[in-house]
């Protein structure tokens, strides 16, 4: 068992023990011969109690035996012999991991930076460009062109709005168009008669 506890420690780049269930330590990658046998027992060690009690866990403490901050991990089995199986890393090394992956991050960001500002630039001349259109469409209305545009407003919420305003303007012109054609048609029937024309209300009333 503890040769299977170097060998599991050479793959996983971890310290390795394999703990009895009364908490003998059976295998550990540190220690050989005279030392594993004279190590104390592990069975009161925290991160065994928690996976004694939760079947996983995880404690950061000073190890009396390897004189060292440690973090460790540890989780039941299930075998004849070993109970528990517990790794374990130097918290230097957990350290110097944790700023490698700070590195990496920073590094990500620095590249990821350009590209999203490349990217909202695009957007943002995109918008600019179709908020000129509508705006130039609103222009022509103001100016007395009813003409629909060709201009494709877009599907999102600014052409949905473009188009409510569109359909507005429209309906408007058409309304007015009715009325200019009402109004030129009375004038040419007044303008036609030669009598005069009064209204009288129903007493008679001019």
């Amino acid at each position: 068992l503890d040769d299977e506890a170097d060998r599991l420690a050479e793959l996983m780049q971890t310290r390795v023990t394999l703990i009895a269930a009364d908490g003998r330590v059976l295998g550990d990658s540190d220690l050989e011969g005279q030392a594993l046998a004279d190590v104390e027992n592990h069975l009161q060690r925290p991160e065994v109690q928690q996976a004694r009690a939760q079947g996983v866990g995880v404690v950061a403490r000073y190890s009396t035996t390897v004189r060292i901050e440690m973090l460790y991990a540890a989780v039941t089995a299930h075998h004849p012999q070993v109970q528990y199986v517990r790794v374990a890393l130097p918290l230097t090394t957990v350290s110097d991991q944790i700023r490698r992956v700070g590195r990496q991050a920073v590094l990500a960001f620095a590249l990821a930076i350009p590209f999203a500002l490349a990217l909202a630039w695009l957007a943002s001349a995109l918008l600019s460009k179709r908020v000129r259109a509508i705006a130039a469409v609103a222009q022509r209305y103001r100016t007395g062109d009813l003409t629909r545009p060709s201009y494709d407003y877009g599907p999102d919420e600014l052409g949905q709005v473009a188009r409510v305003l569109d359909a507005s303007v429209q309906e408007l012109g058409r309304r007015l168009d009715e009325l200019s054609r009402d109004r030129a048609r009375l004038d040419a029937i007044l303008f036609g008669m030669v009598e005069g024309v009064l209204v009288l209300d129903a007493a008679g009333r001019i």
